[in-house]
């Protein structure tokens, strides 16, 4: 028997036990194989910025502060927020974008408290842009 020892292992180990099927592919395995390839040669690797996630939404004093990240770089897109809660009326405030370095953002969300009542709120931030849309959704209280 061979064995080979580790200096972390305390006990001899046979590497000829390793439990690997050398056995020729079968066809479903063949198949799934060949697809792998086929969508990673066809994949359309351009960049876009179709992913948003709000990064900050939080009352600090009278204010709601609302951030995002989008994923690329677009600073000609939209950003449409939505507050919703039962029994209130919604709030839609739009903003355009920005880029910063390597990612791009929503150019802020500062919601005066007064204009908010008491409660959790839906957030809903939708990113139009580049052709493409992306939505990112959080609960946030107000208090």
């Amino acid at each position: 028997m061979q064995s080979t020892t580790s200096q972390n292992l305390k006990t001899p180990v046979d590497i000829n036990d390793n439990n690997v099927n050398y056995d020729n592919a079968t066809e479903e395995q063949q198949q799934a194989g060949n697809d792998t390839k086929e969508d990673a040669v066809n994949t359309d690797n351009t960049p876009s910025a179709s992913n948003i996630a709000i990064t900050a939404a939080n009352q600090q004093g009278e204010i709601l502060i609302v951030r995002t990240t989008i994923t690329g770089l677009d600073d000609d897109g939209t950003c449409t927020l939505v507050l919703s809660n039962t029994g209130s009326d919604d709030i839609t405030i739009i903003a355009g974008t920005q880029t910063l370095g390597s990612y791009s953002v929503c150019k802020g969300f500062d919601v005066p408290v007064a204009t908010i009542s008491k409660g959790t709120w839906k957030l809903k931030i939708t990113y139009s842009g580049q052709g493409k849309n992306s939505v990112a959704v959080r609960d946030v209280l107000i208090n």
